[in-house]
C-alpha cells in the first residue's frame, strides 16, 4: 500500500506516526483524514433503537424542532471539521423512508487502509434501509449484511472499535455485537477479536465506541473494563471513564490525521466531564455541540463519523 502525497503537503506526509519528505511515502495510514457525514432527513427518537440503548431520552420538543434543531448541529459540526482541516464528505439523507438514526453511518460500513470495505449486519430492522451502496468508495467489499437472518448482528464501528495498526478488534458484547456477527468479522479481514463484556444502568452497553476510544498514545476506557483490556493497549496512557463519564460520552471519541498532527474529535459535552489531567493528556480536541443529537439520538461525535482511507 502506497500514499500518494497531495499537491501542497508534498513536503510533509502525515500518517500520524510518521512523516516523510519524500513525494512518494510508502507509508500505511493509521488514522483517517477523511470521513463522510450524513445529514438527518427525520432525525428523531426510535423506540425501536431504545430497546438495547440506555443513552437515548425522549423530548418535548415537537418532532419538526427535534429535526431542525439535529440540522442546524450537523451543519455546525461539519463547519468545525472542516475548519480544523478535516476532509469531510456530506451525503443527504433520503428522506423516504424515514430514518431517525441516519445521521450515524459508521454503524452500516467501515473502510480500512488496506482497500477493504465492510458492510454489516444491522440489529435495528429499522436501521437497515439506512445502507446506501452508492455512498460506499472503491475497494474489495465485504458484505456481511446476510448474517441478520441468521440472528447474528454487529453495527460497524460501533460495535468494533479498531486498532488498525496491530489488526485488532475490540468488541464490547451486547444485543448489537454478537459472537457469531464477530468471528465473520475476523474471518474476513484478519483481524483479532478483543472481546469483553460491559454493563452500564444494569443492562449491556449497546456499543464498544461508547466505553472506549484509542488515539496514538492515549485510550479513553470504561472504568470496569480497565484491567481487561489494558494488556491490548500497547504503550498507551489510559484515561479511566467513570459511569457518569461514560453517559456524559467521554468515550465516544475519534482521533483524526489533520495537518497538525493527531487530533481527538468529542462532543463538548464528553470533553467537560473530563477532570483538568484527562483534557491535558488529550491536547487540542476538536469539539462538537451536539446535544440533541446526543440526548434523543443515543450517539454522540464518534458514532457521527465513518472513516476514509484511502
Amino acid at each position: 500500500f502506497f500514499f500518494q502525497a497531495e499537491d501542497g503537503i508534498r513536503d510533509h506526509c502525515v500518517t500520524g506516526v510518521q512523516t516523510c519528505a519524500l513525494p512518494i511515502c510508502y507509508l500505511r495510514p493509521v488514522l483517517a483524514s477523511r470521513v463522510l457525514m450524513v445529514r438527518p432527513a427525520a432525525f428523531g427518537f426510535s423506540v425501536e433503537a431504545a430497546a438495547t440503548n440506555v443513552f437515548q431520552r425522549t423530548s418535548a420538543l415537537g418532532a419538526e424542532a427535534v429535526r431542525d434543531r439535529a440540522r442546524a448541529e450537523f451543519d455546525a459540526a461539519v463547519a468545525t471539521l472542516r475548519a480544523a482541516g478535516v476532509d469531510v464528505r456530506v451525503a443527504e439523507d433520503t428522506p423516504d423512508p424515514p430514518k431517525p438514526d441516519a445521521v450515524f453511518p459508521n454503524n452500516w460500513f467501515s473502510t480500512h487502509p488496506d482497500g477493504t470495505v465492510v458492510l454489516y449486519p444491522m440489529a435495528v430492522p429499522g436501521r437497515r434501509a439506512e445502507r446506501r451502496p452508492e455512498l460506499l468508495p472503491p475497494g474489495r467489499l465485504v458484505d456481511l449484511s446476510a448474517l441478520e437472518a441468521e440472528g447474528a448482528f454487529l453495527e460497524g464501528t460501533g460495535s468494533l472499535v479498531l486498532d488498525h495498526d496491530r489488526r485488532l478488534a475490540f468488541a464490547c458484547l451486547s444485543p448489537r455485537t454478537t459472537p457469531l456477527g464477530l468471528a465473520a468479522f475476523a474471518e474476513a479481514t484478519g483481524y483479532t477479536p478483543v472481546v469483553f463484556e460491559y454493563e452500564l444502568d444494569g443492562a449491556p452497553v449497546y456499543h464498544t465506541n461508547v466505553v472506549l476510544a484509542l488515539g496514538p498514545d492515549v485510550a479513553l476506557v470504561g472504568e470496569a473494563a480497565v484491567e481487561t483490556l489494558r494488556p491490548h493497549l500497547g504503550e498507551r496512557r489510559v484515561i479511566p471513564l467513570s459511569s457518569e463519564q461514560l453517559r456524559s460520552y467521554a468515550g465516544n471519541a475519534l482521533w483524526l490525521a489533520t495537518r497538525t498532527g493527531p487530533r481527538v474529535v468529542m462532543s463538548r459535552t464528553g470533553w467537560n466531564s473530563l477532570g483538568a489531567e484527562a483534557q491535558t493528556l488529550l491536547g487540542s480536541p476538536i469539539l462538537l455541540d451536539i446535544p440533541t443529537i446526543e440526548t434523543i439520538g443515543g450517539g454522540s461525535a464518534r458514532c457521527m463519523l465513518a472513516e476514509l482511507f484511502g
